[in-house]
């Protein structure tokens, strides 16, 4: 079921094995029998006999050497597809780390930081495990004499299901009969929390609380650039149990004494528990500086490493203290909306729709600006890997275009280079200590806060920082949605249309669907006429 032999090679005579011209050297059969494949031809001897499957179980019976071979090259080659997979389609430990501490979730007698090397013990053998029974399957498939072949069978599945699952991402909304905002109960995480109370039922706001934890180290507070403190305060938000970093409004505050470094993180009161205790874990400066540096050189959540250098003593980071540890609320009543909370609400009027206004500038592969609103399809533009180096990408008809939208409210993102990024609420940027593979929506986003701007069209995106948020009204909305999954460079700042495994997942299926010229027809079908699109 791999292979498509060409019909010049088989014989088409008697058991006999004579070829056409009558001489009997050829190892392939076309007896109008079970023994012939679905085209009428099967080959009876050389490797090609034995990479095809016996068509039904009167074959394995009469050959269980070739049936035998062949299930054991099934299964291993669907093991070994398997764990690769889990690698390059968002499903490795440390993507599966980040999504169970999203929960939030933890594992009892294991800090946050560890959760990931615990997954990966048994993740792989998992997904080699389920990638053979699949290939069984097939192989069943195949000894039954199914229509067509096992393979082919499993491949049709699995392509309905890609497209199953771009139809779910694309026609999302906050009255689908799923749950999508990310809270207990949820099946999608793709909508504010909060904001999804028709299908998720009203959601509890408890008082916001601070968590501050603070330790000293070695070395002088000189040691520190802003670009190693940003670095530091992501890499021990995610050792203290944040799966994607420091949330909006963290802080670190480094003073002399050698150096007492005191991180402020602002958070529920659900998540700042978990915090607390996974912060007191620490009982040694020892295992605090195990952790802390093991998420700036290897970091759980994917992003790229930091590095640390402390010029005063000639090495990195010296933990000379075990944390304390304390939490208060800074609100002490919950607020009076029962279904919403205000950053919900502000991001209500772009759930679905993260764009941004019509005057927005990209950069055309040929250099030159253009606004959005004058923006077509199949167009050419500049765009960031998810290394950080540039390229160019098509924009897609899947794209957003709506130039009569009036009084949206955006958010106004203002970097250290005064390049002004402005976009709705949940629209996403890539942002830690490496670009691109980090992503927060905009509402999420605080002053101080890494993101990635590009220079020259022929040199990666460098790292800047956010000096100052603000808010304005504009019209228009639109989103270029790249053919390859690459993320567009708009206002000189590089952006993503949709979350990280959305993507992925377009990375995969516009290509589909544009080789097979399905593009306009899946967008009419299934994304909803009250949508505008590009031209």
């Amino acid at each position: 079921s791999f292979f498509c032999l060409d019909t010049s090679v088989f014989s088409s005579d008697n058991d006999n094995n004579e070829s056409i011209d009558g001489s009997p050297s050829s190892e392939f059969s076309s007896d109008n029998d079970e023994m012939a494949g679905p085209s009428g031809h099967a080959p009876v001897g050389g490797h090609a006999y034995y990479l095809s499957p016996p068509n039904s179980i009167a074959e394995v019976v009469a050959d269980p050497i070739h049936a035998v071979f062949y299930l054991m090259l099934i299964l291993v080659a669907c093991a070994l597809f398997s764990k690769t997979w889990i690698e390059v389609s968002g499903s490795s430990a440390k993507e599966v780390a980040k999504r169970l501490r999203d929960q939030p979730m933890v594992m009892k007698g294991h800090h946050d930081s560890s959760l990931a090397k615990e997954l990966n013990r048994d993740l792989p053998t998992v997904a080699a495990v389920g990638g053979m029974c699949f290939g069984a399957l097939t192989v069943i498939a195949d000894f039954r004499g199914a229509i067509c072949s096992g393979t082919g069978i499993l491949l049709a599945v699995t392509t309905i299901c890609l497209y199953l699952s771009l139809i779910r991402v694309a026609t999302r909304s906050s009255e689908d009969g799923w749950c999508d905002d990310g809270g207990p109960g949820s099946e999608w995480s793709i909508c504010a929390y909060g904001s999804d109370c028709t299908d998720c039922g009203p959601r509890e706001w408890g008082p916001i609380f601070e968590v501050v934890v603070s330790f000293t180290a070695a070395g002088n507070s000189e040691d520190f650039s802003t670009a190693e403190c940003a670095a530091l305060l992501q890499a021990a938000a995610r050792a203290f149990g944040f799966p994607n970093g420091a949330p909006a409004g963290s802080t670190v505050t480094i003073t002399a004494a050698s150096v007492n470094i005191e991180f402020t993180f602002t958070t529920d009161a659900s998540t700042a528990t978990i915090i607390q205790m996974t912060a007191n874990s620490f009982t040694s400066a020892a295992e605090l500086q195990s952790a802390i540096v093991t998420e700036l050189t290897t970091p759980s959540d994917g992003s790229a490493p930091a590095s640390l250098a402390i010029e005063s003593t000639g090495g990195s980071l010296a933990v000379t203290s075990a944390p304390t540890v304390t939490s208060a609320p800074t609100v002490t009543s919950a607020p009076t909306a029962t279904a919403n909370p205000p950053a919900a609400a502000a991001a209500d009027a772009d759930v679905g729709n993260p764009c941004f206004p019509s005057e927005a500038l990209i950069t055309m592969a040929d250099g030159t600006p253009r606004r959005l609103d004058a923006l077509r399809a199949g167009d050419a533009i500049v765009a960031a890997r998810a290394d950080g180096t540039l390229t160019t990408d098509t924009v897609s008809t899947l794209s957003l275009a709506d130039a009569d939208a009036q009084g949206m409210t955006f958010v106004v993102l203002t970097t250290a280079s005064d390049r002004n990024l402005t976009l709705t609420p949940t629209h996403h940027v890539p942002v830690g200590a490496a670009c691109c593979t980090d992503l927060k929506q905009a509402k999420d986003i605080a002053v101080g806060e890494i993101v990635y701007e590009s220079v020259s069209v022929s040199a990666a995106v460098r790292a800047t920082h956010i000096t100052k948020i603000g808010t304005a009204t504009k019209p228009g909305l639109h989103s270029p949605v790249l053919s390859h999954g690459t993320m567009p460079i708009v206002n000189g700042v590089a952006t993503s249309f949709d979350a990280l495994h959305n993507v992925r997942l377009a990375a995969y299926g516009l290509p589909l669907l544009e080789a097979t010229g399905l593009t306009a027809t899946f967008r009419d079908a299934f994304l909803g006429a009250h949508r505008k699109y590009i031209a």
